[in-house]
């Protein structure tokens, strides 16, 4: 499965072609592609007018939603963002949170956003695209 993160789903939903909308194409039409909730918050959050945001939420809602927490996610992630730290590398909550549900269930991460490089270079994140 294939975790696409708010940076490439924002450029998907503008109709902007990038790097990471031309891997969303491509990933989309042979692999399984998954949208955390914290994803989804990400993108609506920004979406205005609200009769846009209901056409948004209706398309984004055809994948299937995972819950990026829970006690045993944040503990993994508590200690991610620790080893990030020993590594000088100071982690975004959200960010951490995405990369260590990545990392705990084995999905791939497709994002433009270059925040995850430390989890790539330290933790075992797999980057999609």
């Amino acid at each position: 499965m294939v975790i696409v993160d708010s940076s490439v789903w924002i450029d998907v939903l503008r109709k902007h072609e990038t790097p990471g909308t031309t891997a969303f194409k491509s990933l989309a039409s042979k692999e399984e592609i998954g949208l955390g909730d914290l994803i989804l918050y990400e993108v609506l959050r920004g979406v205005t007018p609200a009769d846009r945001a209901e056409k948004v939420t209706s398309y984004m809602l055809t994948f299937d939603v995972f819950t990026m927490g829970g006690r045993d996610l944040v503990l993994e992630a508590v200690h991610n963002a620790r080893v990030l730290r020993s590594h000088g590398v100071q982690a975004a909550l959200v960010d951490c949170l995405i990369a260590t549900f990545c990392i705990i269930s084995g999905s791939r991460l497709l994002s433009s956003d270059h925040h995850f490089q430390p989890f790539v270079d330290h933790l075992g994140l797999v980057m999609a695209g």
